[in-house]
């Protein structure tokens, strides 16, 4: 993120409503398990969080829920 700072200018003046994020980080998880590289499920982590950012500003809100899904042991 703060590569990024560099790069594109801070969060907090950035529109990433022109960006899917949660598609982008979907993408960067299947990179990372085809190829155990890490860097792609830190940057999968880091679209999931200018997601929340980005939603925070739209006026999204989180409601904390219990759905029933947990993670699971590895076999």
């Amino acid at each position: 993120m703060v590569m990024g700072a560099f790069r594109y200018g801070c969060i907090d003046r950035q529109d990433f409503s022109k960006f899917d994020m949660s598609k982008e980080a979907l993408r960067r998880i299947n990179l990372y398990r085809k190829t155990k590289n890490l860097e792609y499920l830190v940057d999968a982590g880091n679209m999931v969080m200018l997601a929340y950012v980005n939603g925070r500003r739209n006026g999204e809100s989180m409601i904390s829920i219990d759905d029933g899904i947990h993670s699971q042991k590895k076999n």
